[in-house]
């Protein structure tokens, strides 16, 4: 034809990114990604900072709700990621209640499915007039036992906590809502009361600082209204077992009590840096000093495998998505504070008891 074979014949190179393709004057096509090494190099010259999930600065006086339950209370202290979440209306379905999971009926259940078993067991026992019948039905209805014969298996434990709430009942409470006003918030509270001495059953073991919470800001409530009988708690055992703390005195439950509001207000606004079980790391103890800020970020941060090692606070979706970008312990003096003030009383409070 007169004219060479290589201007008739286009050799494409097999590599996707062949430096041909980039040639000036290339007969090749242009790639996709042409403009990729521009706009990485943009990116990477522009600002590094992340935006953070919140504004660091809160409002320095916070408007106090009219009113608020100790059970409010005790959810929010147990978790502050979460109850920062939930005042912005941030849902989050696998650390809540869902209508989802009534479409599921679970096999076995996990450590938090059988504590909420047995605490809805407790609670329908602690009733006036409790119903086995009902309790079982209402557990099944919202996916709390297996189905079938292996729910036979779970609803062992409603014998343990018959006994607890039959501990209770020997001494014959009246039940009570307590109701004490602190910087212009109610907070309300019902209790058992047997004179001056508030009576409540526990699931649980009463080993650790999230055992006591509940319990600890009743007490508080209680000593606030002048209630001078301390508390009597009657827990999980073989036979069932019973703590009984001292009264705490009126004049500092209200000052806690104060403390424990600011916080719950403030955290409202920003995620506030307590968790209880980092936090309890910071006390100082016989073998430890106070600050201890490695053990503190190891239990924030601690991974978990199968349901004797629950994961650490941190890692928690509430935490990992209240914190997200943001370094939580930057600010360590506040650590400490929340420490001092939440977990310190708390502690106390839980060392005065007498088994």
């Amino acid at each position: 034809l007169g004219v060479e074979r290589k201007a008739l014949v286009l050799e494409h190179p097999l590599q996707p990114f062949s430096a041909k393709y980039f040639e000036p004057g290339s007969k090749l096509g242009k790639p996709f990604g042409e403009k990729v090494r521009e706009i990485a190099i943009a990116a990477n010259n522009s600002c590094k900072d992340s935006l953070p999930f919140y504004i660091a600065t809160s409002p320095q006086k916070t408007q106090p709700s009219v009113e608020t339950t100790v059970a409010e209370l005790a959810a929010f202290w147990k978790s502050p990621a979460r109850g920062y979440l939930k005042a912005q209306k941030i849902d989050l379905p696998m650390e809540e209640d869902d209508d989802t999971t009534l479409d599921f009926a679970p096999l076995n259940l996990d450590v938090l499915q059988q504590w909420k078993l047995k605490d809805a067991i407790l609670k329908e026992q602690l009733r006036e007039n409790p119903n086995e019948s009902r309790s079982k039905a209402l557990a099944a209805a919202a996916r709390g036992l297996p189905p079938g014969f292996l729910a036979d298996r779970e609803w062992q434990v409603f014998r343990k906590m018959q006994a607890i709430a039959g501990e209770v009942k020997k001494a014959s409470p009246k039940d009570q809502m307590l109701r004490v006003e602190i910087s212009g918030c109610l907070i309300s509270c019902p209790v058992q009361l047997t004179g001056d001495t508030v009576l409540a059953g526990d699931c649980g073991k009463m080993e650790k600082p999230k055992h006591y919470l509940s319990h600890w800001l009743t007490a508080l409530v209680a000593a606030a209204s002048n209630l001078a009988g301390g508390m009597r708690i009657f827990y999980e055992g073989d036979p069932v077992g019973e703590l009984v703390l001292p009264a705490i005195t009126p004049s500092n439950a209200k000052t806690t009590l104060v403390t424990v509001l600011d916080g719950y207000l403030q955290g409202q606004h920003r995620p506030l840096r307590f968790a209880l079980q980092a936090s309890h790391s910071l006390l100082a103890t016989k073998s430890a000093s106070a600050g201890d800020f490695t053990k503190a970020k190891a239990l924030w941060s601690k991974s978990g495998y199968g349901d004797s090692q629950p994961l650490g606070e941190g890692l928690s979706p509430a935490a990992l998505l209240a914190w997200r970008d943001v370094d939580p312990f930057a600010d360590e003096k506040e650590w400490m504070q929340w420490a001092q003030a939440i977990s310190q009383p708390l502690e106390t409070w839980k060392a005065s008891k007498k088994k």
